[in-house]
């Protein structure tokens, strides 16, 4: 409805009568209008889609309700618990793999430091990461925009009011809603690859294994806090940024408390659990895919809709 409203002062009102033009002048008119708003309304689609969030979600209880909201803490809270349990089992981890074996305490002492400065790889990864969500957003929300249109434009707005068999205006805008976030899916789907990489490395005693573990762990380092990062900002209220991240660090906080029970468990056993922590990672990306597919399919059947009634 957001986008209505944008759309709407963004017209003049002559453009809303369409009953004193022909019907060949008024499709017309509205075609061209289409094509000549549509390349050049990519600032407005913008702001329509902020306020477009903002009556999506009016206050913190609606965000904490909202699939959006469970797809965010599912595979944040898995990937961040995901890193937080090989860090407390790195040390048990090595002395299990490596302490059968020749100057194995010089091994140890060697690999552990290693894992400390793997981590400045993030100075490559996490620009890298960011950089791809950039320009999957440049590169995808152009083509959405003609598809949008219809739920941005007022003409087609009031025909959809005045028939009945049309898909309500708040479904197109929640199909938009979804459409814009597709860009975050590669870096969601990298860290639920990744962290299952990683968990699957943590079965095999081998140096060249515990290196690409440590790149890996790198890696989806980046990558979940990029998505942490982007999803928070583009799925939610700018204004409500710093209310909805302490409401998950509140849940983080408490099941983080789980990593300490790792410690009392075999290093085999922990593993097979954070390894099915890992794949469990991979629900929210496959949820959040499910309703870009079935939203592109809503506003391209609209736009034919829109079309065949022209």
């Amino acid at each position: 409805m957001a986008l209505l409203g944008l759309a709407a002062r963004e017209q003049p009102h002559s453009s809303l009568n369409v009953d004193k033009a022909s019907p060949a002048t008024s499709v017309a008119g509205a075609d061209s209008r289409r094509a000549s708003t549509a390349p050049a309304s990519l600032h407005e689609f913008e702001s329509a889609l902020s306020q477009l969030v903002q009556r999506r979600f009016p206050s913190l209880r609606s965000v904490l309700i909202s699939p959006s909201f469970v797809v965010y803490t599912c595979l944040t809270l898995a990937g961040m618990l995901r890193l937080a349990l090989l860090l407390v089992q790195l040390g048990p981890m090595l002395h299990y793999h490596f302490s059968g074996r020749l100057d194995s305490d010089a091994t140890i002492e060697r690999l552990s430091g290693l894992a400390s400065l793997c981590f400045l790889t993030s100075l490559v990864f996490s620009p890298a990461c960011g950089c791809l969500v950039d320009r999957l957003r440049k590169a995808w929300l152009p083509p959405l925009l003609p598809l949008s249109f219809a739920v941005s434009s007022p003409q087609l707005h009031l025909r959809s009011l005045a028939a009945s068999t049309d898909p309500r205006p708040t479904q197109l805008a929640s199909a938009v809603y979804w459409l814009s976030l597709t860009p975050l899916l590669p870096p969601a789907i990298a860290s639920a690859l990744l962290a299952t990489l990683v968990s699957a490395l943590c079965f095999f005693p081998s140096l060249p294994g515990f290196y690409a573990l440590l790149l890996s762990l790198a890696a989806m380092r980046s990558c979940l806090y990029t998505f942490s990062l982007a999803y928070l900002i583009s799925a939610f209220p700018l204004e409500m940024y710093g209310r909805v991240y302490a409401a998950f660090s509140f849940i983080y906080g408490l099941v983080a408390l789980l990593q300490y029970s790792v410690l009392r468990l075999s290093v085999p056993t922990a593993n097979i659990i954070c390894l099915f922590l890992a794949v469990s990672m991979f629900a929210p990306p496959f949820y959040m895919g499910v309703q870009s597919w079935r939203s592109w399919g809503q506003l391209v059947a609209w736009q034919r809709t829109l079309g065949n009634s022209g």
